[in-house]
């Protein structure tokens, strides 16, 4: 070599070990003026061009390189990592492949086709290239931190906690370690350790949102809503620019019924899919309504895959749109989890096990629905076990529960797959989701298969399109044989699907008027669904049947003191006075919920999203129900209840229709008085109230479930008025 160059070379190698950069590029460039192919200048050169940022230029070098020397993996390595940073990922995995092809012992190839992988998504392979680099040096931390990483990515839990408290030594004062161990604790379900993993990190880096975040999550699923949007506010003080932590922040204010705060925020967001389901969610609940059609045309005519059932049931009757829009949020949400394998084929034993699934064992619509389901089950026939994932029951709730059900298991804190782990463990026979795609539903657990029969039932009238799904209880009415093909359940039809807690009787105590708040004379009219479920057009409905009924008003259940004020406003605006808009107050007492009841002359249904419990209520306290049909099983409920309870003429099939008839009605006191008979003796004789008709029928159809099952049969389409007695 040249003495020129060769002095020139060591200068350069001497100023990059002073860590003077500047002087070592100079001197590299002086090598390779003279010798333009000197491989360890270009290499050097091309190092500092890549730690100053000039990628482009450090990719050429490398490329040079490899173009002398076709045999230097460092520089195949390194040239991967400039693709990499230049978002070429593709060329960036050729290169590490060539790099391992040539020196398989090379660390940092494998370490970094890894970190390549990860980058794709393609987690497993990512694995794969970490466990070769920790075969050639072990206990690298670099790389054990992001082979746990990639198991957290796949929902490989376990093995990431195994590695993450390998490395724990080195990085427990790193708050990004912190952060994920304890976002694997919480998927866990571990929420002691995940909240102390949260902490840490706060308390090493105190403005880091992403670790608020996580710890505002775990507040909500533990119950403490408060406590959770006290934190989320943290998370987007810190990061105002994240549309994430804004959504979980407007989520927070919903969960502690700040509507309104929650709309003020929900106005912030951005992105058009969130921000459109949030506000078209508030604009309900608020009854808010310039936007709505906007919002909600926005939703249908798109494709998202963040649009849940929950939410498409309000929006529209029909069952082909919910089944699509279901189908995407399963796919992404829930999809199918193998990790334990098929589930065994249960064998004929003399009880049947069936595992009811929910976060509503307490005082909620469904649990109001379903007590006497639990208690009237035949013990010599089933053994009924309760798997509660509620993180907010009382003692007064667990009290109540343990006389209902033949085992009781406390869930919340167990993982998806520890869940359907135990109930497999237990052999159950048949599970049955009584939450659906609604608040605090654990999807997950049946995506992995706890039980052979799984099926949807009550908590959500709608389809929860997913295979893992077998069945789903309804009855002719709301799922007509025309409509099967949007549902991915198969039907298992009862008389009537809906069940009733019977000896919960409305209160005998008299009730009058002024007690509630309502005037001494005219009709009164009732609506006690939520207010999500009104819309512009049942409310404009509403307010040409006051305008036709004189003297009338129509009366509310408690709302937001914001939705009072709102259907106040637009009740003026389209000229009926505001006084007739009676708000009842909130009652704990159930009985006297019922009782109070009597004091209204008619029920008025809302459309799409119709009266399910609110409906079942009315009718058990002798107050008649005016429907509208629609094609969706929510839009058809109370249309059910009606025919079951004997006053299918209730039941009517547009929006002149509806009006027409409560008008009718309204004024005929005659008619509706005998319309008010027929229903208080409809409610001693016909099937829908009759738990013990219901109980035979009901179990009947899991009985063949489960026979189905045993022969290793798929589900298939039951008819309880099919089976032999």
């Amino acid at each position: 070599m040249d003495a020129n160059i060769s002095s020139e070379f060591q200068k350069a190698q001497q100023y990059e070990q002073q860590g003077n950069l500047a002087q070592a590029k100079v001197a590299y460039e002086s090598v390779l003026s003279q010798s333009p192919n000197h491989e360890l200048s270009m290499y050097g050169l091309a190092l500092i061009y890549a730690q100053g940022g000039d990628i482009k230029s450090a990719k050429s070098l490398f490329e040079r390189i490899t173009s002398v020397n076709p045999k230097n993996f460092g520089a195949y390595s390194n040239l991967g990592n400039c693709y990499t940073e230049l978002s070429d990922l593709e060329k960036a995995k050729s290169c590490f492949e060539k790099a391992i092809e040539i020196n398989p012992q090379a660390v940092d190839a494998h370490f970094n086709l890894g970190n390549t992988y990860c980058r794709m998504n393609r987690h497993s392979d990512a694995i794969a290239c970490y466990l070769n680099a920790e075969k050639i040096v072990p206990n690298l931390p670099n790389v054990n931190f992001n082979l746990a990483n990639a198991y957290g990515m796949l929902g490989r839990n376990l093995e990431a906690l195994e590695v993450y408290k390998k490395i724990e030594p080195t990085y427990r004062n790193n708050p990004h370690y912190c952060l994920y161990l304890g976002c694997v604790y919480f998927l866990l379900r571990n929420f002691p350790q995940a909240k102390e993993w949260f902490l840490c990190a706060i308390r090493i880096k105190d403005d880091f949102p992403n670790a608020y975040n996580e710890l505002a999550r775990l507040y909500t699923l533990t119950g403490k809503h408060l406590e959770a949007v006290e934190i989320y506010l943290k998370a987007f003080e810190h990061e105002p620019s994240s549309q994430i932590y804004l959504e979980n922040l407007v989520k927070g204010y919903i969960r502690v019924g700040k509507i309104y705060v929650a709309y003020h925020f929900a106005k912030k967001l951005t992105t058009p899919w969130i921000r459109s389901l949030a506000l078209q969610y508030l604009s309900s609940v608020l009854c808010e309504w310039e936007d709505y059609e906007e919002l909600r045309n926005f939703i249908l005519q798109g494709s998202s895959d963040e649009v849940q059932g929950w939410d498409i049931l309000r929006m529209t009757d029909s069952p082909e749109a919910q089944y699509k829009m279901m189908k995407a949020f399963i796919q992404r949400s829930s999809p199918p989890v193998l990790s334990l394998g098929a589930v065994a084929t249960p064998l004929p034993t003399k009880k049947i096990k069936i595992g009811y699934f929910s976060p509503d064992f307490r005082r909620h619509a469904v649990m109001h629905l379903s007590a006497d389901i639990f208690k009237m089950h035949n013990r010599d026939a089933f053994e009924v076990y309760a798997f509660s994932m509620s993180p907010e029951l009382t003692e007064r709730d667990q009290s109540n529960l343990s006389h209902l059900f033949d085992h009781y298991f406390e869930i919340n804190e167990l993982s998806d797959l520890e869940v359907a782990r135990k109930a497999r463990e237990l052999g159950i026979d048949l599970a049955v989701d009584l939450t659906g795609n609604t608040r605090d539903s654990r999807t997950g657990i049946f995506a992995h298969r706890v039980a052979p029969v799984q099926i949807n039932y009550l908590g959500y009238t709608g389809t929860m399109a997913a295979e893992y799904y077998d069945y789903i209880i309804a009855d002719r009415v709301v799922i007509p044989a025309e409509q099967q093909p949007f549902y991915s359940e198969k039907v298992a039809y009862m008389k009537s699907f809906m069940p009733r807690q019977v000896n919960l009787l409305p209160s005998p105590k008299p009730v009058t008027r002024a007690q509630n708040n309502l005037p001494p004379e005219g009709l009164v009219f009732c609506c006690f669904n939520k207010g999500f479920k009104f819309n512009p057009e049942v409310f404009s409905s509403w307010m040409r049947i006051l305008k036709a009924v004189p003297l009338s008003v129509l009366w509310f259940n408690n709302l937001p003191p914001e939705t009072i004020l709102n259907l106040k406003k637009e009740a003026t605006r389209q000229g009926v006075e505001a006084e007739r808009l009676r708000f009842a107050t909130y009652s704990e007492n159930m009985e006297a919920h019922l009782g109070r009841q009597k004091l209204a002359g008619l029920f008025l249904d809302t459309f799409p999203y119709n009266a399910h419990t609110t409906a079942s209520d009315a009718l058990w306290s002798g107050l008649p129900v005016v429907t509208r049909i629609g094609n969706s099983f929510a839009s058809r409920v109370a249309a059910s209840l009606l025919t079951a309870v004997g006053l299918p003429e209730l039941i009517t099939h547009t929006i002149e229709e509806y009006e027409s008839l409560v008008i009718s009605l309204a004024n005929n006191p005659e008619h509706l008085s005998a319309v008010r008979r027929k229903l208080k003796e409809n409610i001693k004789t016909r099937r829908l109230f009759n738990m013990q008709e219901f109980m035979s029928e009901y179990e009947a159809i899991l009985t063949q479930m489960y026979q189905y099952a045993v022969a290793g049969q798929a589900a298939q389409i039951i008819d309880v008025e099919n089976l032999s007695s």
